[in-house]
């Protein structure tokens, strides 16, 4: 997450460890069986005076196309799952 927040965001940053989440994925283009999948969960608060900077110093704009305060953000902009890994935090 540090690299990652460096390389596509522009700044450095001292994510606090947040938990463990496991996925049960069903079937898709990379496998025809259901898989269980884990992941970190990692999590950083920023004020909002750092928005002007990454959005003046990130790199990755294909895959990050806006950045905005949770609270700016309407419940169909957001995916449920994004949405549910707010309540961590």
């Amino acid at each position: 997450m540090i690299r990652e927040a460096k390389e596509e965001l522009g700044i450095e940053c001292d994510p606090e460890w947040l938990g463990l989440a496991h996925f049960e994925i069903q079937p898709d283009y990379f496998s025809d069986k259901i898989r269980e999948e884990y992941g970190a969960i990692y999590g950083l608060s920023l004020e909002k005076e750092y928005l002007s900077q990454i959005e003046e110093l990130r790199i990755d704009r294909e895959e990050i196309e806006e950045i905005k305060l949770l609270r700016e953000i309407t419940s169909g902009e957001i995916r449920e799952l994004d949405r549910k890994l707010t309540e961590f935090y």
